[in-house]
C-alpha cells in the first residue's frame, strides 16, 4: 500500500461499508512537477447488471491536471463510483464528470 492511504486506514465505519461494496477499482498516481493541459481521459462502461468502482487519484506536489471521467451504462444496467483525490501540496486538479445512463454516450470529453 501506498504510504498516503495509512492515515485514513479505519477511521470511519461508513467509509468502511462503503469500500466493501466495490467490484474493481484501480490508483492512478501522478508524479510530482507535471502540468499537463490535455485532458486525462477515465472511462467505465457497463452493458448490463452492475458495476462499483473505486478509483483513488494521488496528485503529486507542484503539478497541474485536468482529468475528464466518463461513465456510460445501457438500459437496464447500473454504474456507481467511488472516487478519492489526494491532491498534494501546490497541485491543482480541474475535474469533469460525465455519465448517460440508459444509453450509450456519443462523442468524446
Amino acid at each position: 500500500k501506498p504510504e498516503e492511504f495509512y492515515e485514513f486506514k479505519d477511521k470511519d465505519r461508513v467509509e468502511a461499508i462503503i469500500n466493501a461494496n466495490f467490484d474493481e477499482g484501480i490508483i492512478i498516481k501522478f508524479n510530482d512537477n507535471i502540468d499537463i493541459d490535455k485532458p486525462f481521459k477515465i472511462k467505465q462502461t457497463v452493458e448490463s447488471g452492475r458495476k462499483i468502482t473505486k478509483i483513488i487519484l494521488v496528485i503529486g506536489k507542484n503539478s497541474k491536471l485536468y482529468i475528464a471521467d466518463e461513465i456510460d451504462s445501457f438500459k437496464n444496467s447500473y454504474s456507481g463510483q467511488n472516487l478519492y483525490i489526494i491532491l498534494k501540496e501546490d497541485s491543482e486538479l480541474n475535474f469533469m464528470l460525465s455519465s448517460r445512463f440508459g444509453q450509450r454516450l456519443k462523442g468524446c470529453l
